[in-house]
């Protein structure tokens, strides 16, 4: 009997918390019955606290296997929304019982729990590795439907770590099997997930298509999850195309399915949406009321990317209703989780440039602040964010002064090399001093401005002083990026490593990069390419790292000298004339060049710039593009009018050359 003590326990945590809902839900009091039911047997520890050798299961309790089971099938099922991890506890339990069984389709679901459990818990190798497992099951026992949804599984994880070519072609297989012999509920599944696929795209016309073409047969089954899931997605289409009343009323039906279902992070991704939507249609007050719930729905799911986002909201929307106390507290949680990204970012960065070995970064956890008096809880953020901006300051001047005596010991070891290039050395001493010397100055007088902060605090003072330590680190980080990339192809270091590459992907590395910059500056940035399959045979003979520098670079001049409302194209296409080769390009709507700037851009010199919003170059970005074009077999060419934009190309083999470079 030495069990009891342990089920009165869980008893007692459950009935204490029988009062209020479990993410949406009321905690069925059936469970707790099932839980004490399978605790029958060996002495067992907490309930959820599963031993790992499983030995409670195959106690002496009074059940029977197909009973047993069923009962864990039941526990996966009900903590896959709620509980990740207790689902694939109770899960892997059972996997080894239905395959003693020779329950085959119960071992298939219970296998699907546990990938879809993986991917909500972002560990793509172990929902990657489940999803196979599932697979290879499913076409040993001619289960279609479960086929289907390995192949999904696969499609969603290869998506997530931005295969995007073999993400298609699971996509393409799945529907190809659900069309010819698929269920309607196997169909309809693979329409909502290519619809979220195309979503992620933004080919919101083919995802509106493939969503509405799912919701009515979820509907018919009363699915409520894919119900939600569909919903949100056309929500969060239709906000993409500006049709906010729309695009609100579909995030408000799709957040009553998801808090039926408890589903926290699809929750707060369909709330975040309405947020959006209200603020678009000025109703600001709804939109702040969206927001904090979708806050809180996120960090109950632990997905940052998401709470950053929606933080970045609130901020803004607090802002136009002049409520500027709730907003600074906001801005203080946002700049500390974009201050732990970009750390994170840069030593990582660092670590690859002079030890060839990535390091793993720990993620902070954003503990939540409890609600107490307005005053003592401004007073403590205040604190706070002094604090963290002091920390980050000492960092970021200790980041630049290590960089920078990087760079001179390497100089000072390559003398001799450079003592034939004086006019080269001459150029980047005057880029280091003219553009380094700014932001260095600025940072070492951040000591003392913030210790008169903390002895009389001004929050809209403070607000100037967190924006211009921002303007100074972006600033700075691309400063030094492309003084790195241009002193190590001035030192002969950089070397082309070309493989078969998706064009494709290089296209929408560089989109995504700078989205937010671009939004930031009120202009419109997009990719253009060739929709599948057409897509498929944009591959090219490149270095994949060489050619995303290429195109981060031109990307970021064109946002550079584009005003607000303009627009930037990253695009890429097969030359009609000359069949074999990829032709990139980089378009813009900005102010232009005369023929005369023309002509000095292929002049071997480097001239610093400033963008239209007065943003601070070396003129390295175009010298670096040249030398990397130079490397992978192409050359930089350019066409210009002052005041009708820039369009810069250039063009790559799509096969490997038989002389040449390798």
């Amino acid at each position: 009997m030495a069990y009891f003590p342990a089920i009165l326990q869980v008893l007692h945590q459950r009935l204490r918390g029988a009062g209020r809902r479990a993410r949406g839900q009321w905690v069925p009091l059936g469970l707790l019955v099932e839980l004490l039911v399978l605790s029958v047997g060996k002495s067992s520890p907490i309930i959820g606290a599963v031993p790992p050798d499983s030995t409670w299961l195959h106690s002496r309790a009074a059940l029977p296997d197909t009973t047993r089971l069923r009962r864990l099938v039941q526990l996966s099922r009900y903590y896959g929304p709620l509980n990740p991890t207790r689902c694939i506890a109770f899960a892997q339990l059972g996997l080894p019982l239905a395959r003693r069984l020779a329950q085959g389709e119960t071992e298939l679901g219970l296998l699907d729990n546990i990938a879809i459990s993986y991917g909500r818990m972002g560990n793509p190798p172990q929902a990657l590795r489940y999803c196979l497992r599932e697979l290879n099951r499913a076409r040993e026992l001619h289960n279609l439907r479960y086929e289907i949804d390995a192949l999904l599984g696969l499609a969603n994880v290869q998506s997530a770590e931005n295969n995007l070519t073999a993400a298609e072609e699971s996509f393409q297989e799945a529907l190809a099997l659900a069309e010819r012999a698929g269920p309607p509920r196997s169909l309809a599944r693979v329409r909502n997930q290519l619809g979220n696929y195309y979503l992620g795209l933004e080919r919101y016309t083919e995802c509106e298509r493939l969503m509405r073409a799912a919701l009515p047969v979820f509907e018919e089954l009363g699915l409520l999850y894919e119900q939600g899931d569909c919903l949100s997605s056309l929500a969060e289409a239709a906000l993409g195309e500006r049709r906010f009343a729309e695009a609100l009323a579909y995030g408000n039906r799709a957040a009553s399915l998801m808090r039926r279902k408890g589903d926290a992070y699809g929750l707060a991704w369909t709330l975040d949406v309405c947020s959006s939507a209200a603020a678009g249609m000025g109703n600001l007050t709804l939109a702040r009321q969206h927001g904090h719930e979708a806050l809180a729905q996120a960090r109950r799911a632990g997905i940052p990317g998401t709470e950053a986002d929606i933080l970045a909201s609130l901020v803004a929307t607090y802002a136009k209703q002049r409520a500027y106390p709730d907003a600074f507290r906001l801005q203080g949680l946002l700049m500390t989780l974009k201050d732990s990204l970009f750390t994170q970012e840069r030593a990582t960065e660092m670590a690859r440039l002079q030890t060839q070995y990535e390091t793993e970064a720990k993620r902070q956890q954003i503990k939540t602040l409890q609600n107490r008096a307005r005053i003592q809880a401004l007073e403590r953020d205040r604190d706070r964010v002094r604090l963290r901006w002091l920390a980050a300051a000492a960092g970021a001047l200790l980041l630049v002064v290590a960089l920078f005596a990087w760079l001179v010991r390497k100089l000072r070891r390559s003398g001799a090399a450079l003592a034939a290039s004086n006019k080269t050395k001459d150029q980047l001493m005057s880029i280091v001093g003219h553009d380094l010397r700014g932001p260095v100055a600025a940072f070492q007088h951040i000591a003392p401005i913030l210790r008169h902060h903390a002895e009389n605090p001004d929050p809209a003072e403070m607000r100037e002083l967190a924006a211009e330590i921002e303007h100074g680190t972006t600033q700075l980080a691309g400063l030094l990026d492309n003084m790195l990339h241009w002193a190590r192809a001035q030192m002969g270091q950089v070397m082309s490593h070309p493989t078969d590459t998706a064009g494709t992907d290089a296209v929408l590395t560089a989109v995504r990069l700078y989205r937010t910059t671009a939004t930031v500056k009120h202009l419109t940035l997009r990719a253009d390419f060739p929709t599948p399959p057409h897509s498929d045979d944009l591959r090219v003979w490149a270095d994949v790292a060489l050619l995303n520098t290429i195109l981060r670079n031109l990307t970021s001049n064109a946002i550079k000298f584009t005003p607000e409302g303009g627009t930037v194209t990253v695009a890429a296409r097969r030359l009609p004339a000359a069949p074999t080769t990829i032709e990139f390009s980089v378009t813009d709507t900005g102010i232009g060049m005369s023929a005369d700037v023309i002509a000095a851009l292929y002049e071997p010199v480097v001239t610093p710039t400033h963008g239209t919003a007065g943003e601070v170059g070396t003129g390295l970005g175009l010298a670096v593009c040249r030398q990397f074009i130079a490397l992978l077999g192409g050359k930089l060419q350019v066409e210009s009018c002052e005041g009708a934009g820039t369009k810069f190309w250039f063009a790559l083999p799509t096969e490997k050359p038989e002389t040449g470079q390798s």
